[in-house]
């Protein structure tokens, strides 16, 4: 994941505590390792925005939708139809 969006991947690591204590004695810095983890593929998943997933207006505050399908229409036609007669 990249926080912020356009920013650098966020890599979450889990440590005991045990461990911690150890780096902390041994003055480890998690940078001096950066190579160990370059190496790893890490499949990138595409930025998810509002602007990607939907349409907006052009007017502000923006109001995000998605245009229904042509059968969608047609339904919403039919029901329109059928309430008329």
């Amino acid at each position: 994941m990249k926080w912020p969006a356009d920013g650098k991947k966020l890599i979450v690591q889990y440590a005991l505590e045990s461990d911690i204590s150890i780096a902390i004695e041994r003055n480890f810095s998690p940078y001096a390792e950066k190579e160990k983890f370059s190496n790893e593929i890490i499949p990138e998943e595409p930025i998810k925005t509002l602007d990607n997933l939907f349409k907006k207006t052009l007017t502000k505050p923006h109001i995000y939708y998605l245009p229904l399908s042509d059968e969608e229409v047609q339904e919403k036609k039919n029901k329109l139809n059928l309430k008329k007669n």
